[in-house]
């Protein structure tokens, strides 16, 4: 007997380990939920280089902002909408809030990105970027 509930406790906490996710409310329908475990990540149209190119075309350094180094990064955090739509833009990490603000402003115009799957269905999920600053 005791070896039956070890065993259903262990096939518990398996199934659950695999599909992680973050409702937005209690009262979550499966639109609605951000997922952090996925097969397929959101991906900008173009890749990794694309985006990186497009952030470099679309950033400006803030007046006012002294760099002590060649280069500053800021690290955002966002959603990927199931539509590809960016949203809940928030900032992780910046050492200063002009920054910070920049790297919203950027972030909330990108083009629409290339959703996340889940055992092949399209997905809310959260993703971070590192927004990098150089001086001009």
């Amino acid at each position: 007997m005791k070896r039956l509930i070890i065993l259903s406790a262990l096939w518990i906490a398996a199934s659950l380990a695999f599909a992680q996710e973050v409702k937005t409310s209690a009262a979550s329908t499966d639109s609605s939920r951000i997922f952090v475990d996925y097969e397929e990540n959101a991906q900008f149209p173009g890749g990794d280089i694309a985006c990186t190119k497009w952030l470099q075309e679309h950033i400006k350094s803030p007046e006012g902002y002294k760099f002590n180094q060649p280069q500053v990064r800021v690290v955002v955090s966002f959603i990927v909408e199931r539509d590809g739509s960016i949203g809940s833009i928030s900032v992780i990490r910046s050492p200063d809030p002009l920054l910070s603000k920049e790297a919203i402003r950027v972030v909330s115009k990108m083009p629409k990105w290339i959703p996340a799957r889940y055992y092949g269905k399209v997905i809310s999920s959260r993703y971070y970027l590192p927004v990098i600053f150089k001086r001009p």
